[in-house]
């Protein structure tokens, strides 16, 4: 079984990819693949068929910086696939996907086999959802749990008990006002991000490419975006704080929130959580999840006071 490792895939490749991920993703009843990876293999176009034949389109896709795919292809059809991330990195990261009708044929261990070869240091690998066949996937190759990833959710009803459905409601600190995103804030959100998740081994990686690729999504609402500022000397207002929300099928999700380090303790941060939960109320979505590593322990009691509860669990293996 031969896997191939390139910094860019075909245009047909990444179309397969993109449906191979979708299937297992029915298949298993969570998603194969993190935001990340599925918007590295978007396609060049909208008009792009999903359905060609993997090896038909041979034109190179530019090439990603700090990303590497992976890829088992046999006799024209994608049985597999890898995404590599910052493969010259400390601690790599990777994702592995096989075809529901490929599975237990060598194709995962393969591609596992791939991702270390082409990464420079121990690399981890996610487990979405941590189902038994990733955990019996885990045993074979003695691979085990090295970070979690909590889904946390909460309804709208329970929501409802502690927050309300104006952002405007929310108090601030004297001094600071809420606003919406706009493209010119887009390098200080940059600045910020990078520096509240600089311990974050993917939120305080984005660049210019990630942040665009994001707000040119269908589910893109500059109104969920929710930018805190400090205006006290009003000749140059700082932002200090965001919480950017996500409404995707219905339901409502906090995305990311992040307070620069300079304002950390000021109280910012569970005030623009409580208005970015306050906007999705006003939405009127059903459910509201978030994403938070199973080890920050104050941000899941700070969710918890607001009702949320671990519903769904990813993992990373090494």
């Amino acid at each position: 079984m031969a896997v191939s490792t390139s910094p860019a895939l075909t245009p047909a490749l990444a179309r397969a990819a993109l449906a191979l991920a979708a299937e297992a993703s029915a298949q298993d009843g969570v998603g194969a693949l993190s935001e990340q990876a599925r918007l590295r293999l978007a396609p060049d176009s909208p008009s792009s068929d999903p359905s060609a034949d993997p090896s038909a389109d041979t034109r190179p896709r530019t090439a990603d910086t700090g990303w590497l795919h992976l890829v088992d292809v046999v006799d024209g059809e994608l049985r597999g696939y890898a995404a590599l991330d910052d493969p010259a990195g400390d601690a790599p990261a990777a994702e592995i996907v096989v075809a529901p009708g490929a599975r237990r044929r060598g194709s995962g261990s393969a591609l596992l086999a791939g991702v270390r070869a082409a990464a420079e240091a121990p690399p981890l690998f996610w487990a979405h959802g941590f189902l038994d066949p990733a955990r019996a996937f885990a045993a074979a190759h003695r691979l085990s749990v090295r970070r979690e990833l909590w889904r946390m959710s909460v309804t709208a009803a329970d929501l409802a008990a502690t927050v309300g459905d104006d952002p405007a409601d929310v108090p601030l600190p004297e001094g600071f006002r809420l606003r919406t995103f706009t493209p010119a804030y887009g390098e200080a959100w940059l600045a910020v991000n990078a520096a509240a998740f600089a311990d974050h081994p993917e939120q305080g990686r984005l660049g210019p490419a990630d942040l665009r690729a994001r707000t040119e999504q269908p589910w893109f609402d500059p109104a969920g975006f929710l930018l805190v500022e400090d205006v006290r000397d009003e000749r140059a207002p700082r932002l200090a704080a965001f919480h950017w929300t996500k409404i995707e099928e219905g339901l409502g999700e906090v995305y990311v929130v992040g307070v620069d380090p300079a304002y950390q303790g000021s109280g910012l941060g569970g005030a623009v959580t409580r208005a970015g939960l306050a906007h999705l109320r006003s939405r009127g979505v059903p459910e509201v999840d978030l994403y938070v590593d199973g080890d920050n322990a104050a941000a899941i009691a700070t969710y918890r006071r607001q009702g949320f509860e671990r519903v769904a669990l990813d993992v990373q293996l090494g």
